[in-house]
């Protein structure tokens, strides 16, 4: 799989969006505005897909293990320059990061249209620490609408802006940049047990880095301007069971089993630097990863008026297609989270949730801490 033309694949997934949101998308008996707007979100909950469209997890994954193979394929070699012997297993990965994120749908009313619009807003902050390596901190703000086209499907386009700060700690130095592109996101909800999703982003990215070297009794400033272009592409299929499709499960609870294609693709444009340079990028100036992943979630409401939820999952993945694996190569990782949900009215929650990655030989791991809210109107 490659994206080796962007116009192809734009189109592809806008032909999949439209698609997957005209399924059940005939006619349905009239209702009051509020009315279908509290049915289709009803239906978005419970199949899962409003957790879907609300989480960056999957894509903030992606971005933090495609960053942890870059420091470690230039530690490595910047290590080899010191210790011939140096080998491949001698280097690591382990990250901590946080995330705040808060996302809203604010209902739109206009005249002649009797399905539901939204204004989709979400704001998030987002910092990694990775010792030796870098210390970053990447804030975004998403805007968009969203089309409900049945009480069981959405589509929805919008813009998306990030700023990144970077403080390199394997140099002497720093970078930050800003980048924008747009975003699709389609879902339905097939029947009481299936639903499936997509989402495409098309980022270009600009920035400057610099950096400090001693020369001799003085030190250098080297700068440049960095661009690239961000593409990411998220296909996943959800299925749901509660007591309606297994007795076995306790009462108020849901099991979920999640199984999704991502792929993320980054493009360099070649830059030289103020000393005439053009300095190589780890893996060349188009890096790629593609995995497959599933596993399940088990999730089960309690308290007084079931306003509480906890939550456990465990997954894994395989790179199935990858130019980022060296000098850490192991295509298998794990993943296992814990979340508690605070349900404060139909729309609106907040959830705390730890997550933990970590790969086959523990050469690579990330430990992740968020607070997610979701209040929609």
């Amino acid at each position: 799989m490659q994206f080796s033309s962007r116009r192809r694949f734009t189109g592809f997934f806008i032909s999949l969006a439209g698609t997957m949101s005209l399924i059940y998308g005939g006619p349905s008996q009239a209702q009051s505005p509020a009315a279908e707007r509290g049915m289709w979100m009803a239906n978005m909950g419970q199949a899962g897909l409003r957790r879907s469209y609300s989480s960056g997890s999957d894509l903030g994954e992606l971005v933090n293990r495609a960053v942890a193979y870059q420091m470690s394929n230039r530690l490595y070699e910047q290590g080899r320059a010191e210790n011939p012997d140096l080998r491949r297993r001698d280097i690591n990965s382990h990250v901590d990061s946080y995330v705040a994120q808060n996302d809203s749908l604010i209902p739109l009313e206009i005249s002649g249209l009797d399905r539901p619009l939204f204004l989709r807003a979400l704001g998030r902050v987002a910092w990694r620490d990775e010792e030796n390596a870098v210390k970053s901190r990447n804030d975004r703000i998403d805007l968009g609408l969203l089309y409900a086209p049945s009480r069981y499907s959405f589509v929805s386009l919008g813009l998306a802006g990030e700023n990144t700060d970077s403080d390199l700690r394997f140099v002497n130095g720093s970078s930050d940049g800003r980048a924008w592109g747009p975003r699709l996101d389609a879902g339905v909800v097939y029947n009481d047990t299936w639903s499936f999703a997509t989402r495409y982003d098309y980022f270009t990215y600009s920035g400057e880095s610099l950096v400090t070297v001693p020369t001799g009794d003085t030190f250098l400033d080297i700068d440049r301007d960095v661009k690239l272009r961000r593409e990411y592409v998220n296909l996943e299929a959800i299925a749901r069971y509660d007591r309606r499709q297994l007795d076995w499960l306790p009462e108020g609870s849901q099991l979920r089993w999640h199984s999704a294609l991502q792929y993320l693709a980054l493009g360099y444009s070649p830059r030289e630097n103020s000393l005439g340079q053009t300095p190589e990028e780890p893996f060349g100036n188009s890096q790629r990863l593609g995995i497959v992943r599933t596993g399940l979630n088990f999730s089960a409401t309690f308290g007084e008026n079931d306003n509480w939820n906890a939550s456990g999952e465990l997954m894994i993945d395989h790179e199935f297609d990858t130019n980022m694996n060296h000098p850490i190569n192991d295509s298998i990782t794990g993943s296992w989270s814990i979340g508690l949900t605070r349900l404060f009215q139909p729309g609106q929650r907040m959830m705390v949730e730890y997550q933990r990655y970590e790969n086959r030989r523990g050469q690579r791991s990330r430990n992740n801490f968020s607070l997610i809210a979701v209040f929609d109107f």
